[in-house]
């Protein structure tokens, strides 16, 4: 019924598939603008799929709306961490439906036309602010051009982005980029890989060096011949290597690259050439190395975790991320960025911010940078639908650095809130709600339900629907 009202009444090009491995396989065959999916199904889930996906040159740039029953909207939240583009809830509007398909398509016209006018635009197109190259003036943003967009708000993210610039020139320096988690590595290394032209078309290839099992990582990097162990295809594999061959690897999180697999690297690295598990003739490979890492790996070579011939090796080229913390005048331009971006993505009013709201941004610790302020501006904006974002919104930061509400402010109290005129999740409000309290109790769930005024069976009914690494966020 979906793939007939898409096709036939809004006119776009539709496949539908019922096996999430089998959708992942044409994917991989085809360039698809957008990717609907259940989270349930056969073989691979939604969000499995969605984080393969993301994975893929092609897939950075594909827009994945997560389709959920009520049950699973935590879920669905969930997989927006993974750069979904957006959810549905079953049964699945069609009014809501377009409206997303229509935005994503503006949005991809929009990129086209910017990349269009970027190289041939006149000295003073360039200096209108969405064009603005990051040589320039502080306080400038750009896009890349799979449609992210870049904020440079302060001098030490200029000298960041300037020398990401330098280095995109030649590819053959290895890049190592340094900084806490949420700082923003990879957007630095889609700045080191694209540049700021729109005439990059060779591959973004990323793979998470934490995320692969020790016993899988040879043969995820470097691919194997076919028969080559027990369980291998038949057709052999490709690795992430080859895959990134004429364009970008990046290494995520360096630092926990197994240490028996660092002198391949570095050959590789050296030699400019691989060999698949299992071949005797290499590869060559003209391949752009960045890695990032949040570990001090100079402290990891003085103790024997990593090796010091490789560190050195990737910093020939080397970017270290500030904090959020070193940048706090650039804290509230940061989150106007991401509150209009949000709002305009969820169809929010959201414009500005109170003097106080941005007080309180400022003197928060921050301890999870960039990617904590995107996260906590996204969930006032789904949890909010106002003019302004006020103080009272940003009651979940306190100056000890934790996201948890304070003892003098509530999220809600009777009387006092009013309801936003768009559609919202009642169940999403009670699961945050009791996901709070047991924070507030250290998961003592007696304590926790005479808190909120129900029976321990009523609260075990509830934590049914949440799941237990979200208890520990």
């Amino acid at each position: 019924m979906m793939t007939k009202y898409i096709k036939g009444l809004l006119g776009y090009e539709v496949e539908q598939i019922a096996d999430g491995l089998e959708a992942l396989e044409l994917f991989n065959k085809n360039k698809f603008d957008v990717v609907i999916t259940d989270i349930r199904m056969p073989s691979m889930n939604g969000i499995e799929l969605l984080k393969e996906i993301k994975q893929t040159p092609h897939g950075k740039k594909c827009a994945v709306i997560i389709m959920t029953g009520f049950a699973e909207v935590d879920s669905a939240i969930e997989s927006l961490r993974f750069d979904a583009y957006d959810y549905l809830c079953k049964p699945v509007e069609v009014n809501r439906l377009a409206e997303i398909l229509q935005k994503r398509e503006k949005e991809m016209l929009e990129a086209e036309q910017v990349m269009q006018q970027l190289p041939s635009a006149a000295p003073d197109e360039m200096n209108e602010k969405k064009f603005r190259h990051p040589v320039l003036e502080n306080g400038a943003f750009f896009y890349l051009p799979d449609g992210e967009k870049i904020g440079v708000f302060s001098r030490k993210m200029k000298e960041v982005v300037n020398m990401a610039l330098i280095l995109h020139k030649d590819r053959s320096v290895p890049v190592l980029i340094e900084g806490e988690s949420g700082t923003g590595k990879e957007v630095i290394a889609k700045v080191v890989h694209y540049g700021i032209e729109n005439d990059v078309t060779a591959p973004l290839v990323s793979i998470n060096c934490s995320a692969i099992s020790p016993s899988l990582f040879e043969s995820e990097l470097f691919g194997y011949e076919g028969h080559t162990f027990t369980g291998a295809k038949e057709t052999g594999m490709v690795g992430k290597l080859e895959l990134a061959n004429g364009g970008t690897i990046f290494l995520d999180e360096i630092g926990d690259m197994p240490l028996e697999m660092q002198p391949k690297l570095l050959r590789v690295l050296q030699d400019k050439q691989l060999y698949k598990i299992g071949a005797n003739k290499p590869i060559k490979l003209d391949v752009r190395f960045v890695a990032a890492t949040n570990r001090d790996l100079e402290k990891m070579i003085s103790e024997g975790k990593f090796r010091g011939d490789l560190y050195h090796r990737l910093k020939i080229g080397w970017l270290e991320l500030p904090t959020l913390r070193e940048q706090k005048t650039s804290i509230a331009s940061i989150a106007q960025m991401f509150l209009t971006e949000l709002s305009e993505r969820r169809n929010k009013q959201f414009k500005y911010m109170s003097k106080e709201a941005v007080k309180v941004l400022h003197d928060y610790g921050w301890p999870g940078n960039i990617r904590e302020l995107r996260n906590i501006i996204e969930r006032i904006v789904l949890l909010y639908d106002e003019i302004e974002l006020r103080s009272e919104h940003l009651s979940l930061i306190n100056s000890g650095g934790r996201y948890e509400p304070t003892d003098d402010k509530f999220l809600l109290t009777p009387g006092t809130f009013s309801l936003p005129e768009s559609n919202f999740s009642l169940r999403e409000i009670e699961l945050e709600i009791v996901k709070l309290a047991l924070k507030k109790y250290n998961n003592n769930k007696s304590r926790t339900a005479r808190y909120l005024g129900l029976t321990v069976s009523s609260l075990r009914s509830r934590l049914d629907d949440i799941d237990e690494t979200e208890l520990k966020k």
